[in-house]
């Protein structure tokens, strides 16, 4: 299980800079550095509500999935990390405006 510690605040699945989705899916298909990824799962609180404390599931994330192959951690399309960080210009208002700064290229 893949711990994601996350400073986009106003996403629906942050729960104290921890995110409590399901599974996270970190996109950035070719990507050579952090600000060319992104977290494909980040959905804005103004629009969604709190999904971390209005539905059913409330633990910490469950896996991580990733596009990156160029990534030194991506494995069959999953992440081998045992944490890793996303975060964000302050609030972001759509999913390209966040990254996963822990990516690292091959």
């Amino acid at each position: 299980m893949t711990k994601v510690h996350c400073s986009v605040t106003n996403c629906s699945y942050n729960n104290d800079r921890v995110c409590y989705a399901q599974r996270v899916a970190i996109g950035g298909q070719g990507a050579v550095e952090d600000e060319a990824t992104c977290c494909g799962t980040f959905l804005n609180q103004d629009v969604y509500s709190n999904l971390a404390e209005h539905t059913e599931y409330k633990s910490p994330c469950l896996s991580v999935t990733c596009s990156v192959a160029t990534c030194t951690y991506h494995a069959d399309h999953q992440c081998t990390l045992n944490s890793i960080d996303v975060d964000g210009s302050g609030h972001a208002a759509i999913y390209i405006e966040t990254c996963c700064s822990s990516f690292k290229p091959q």
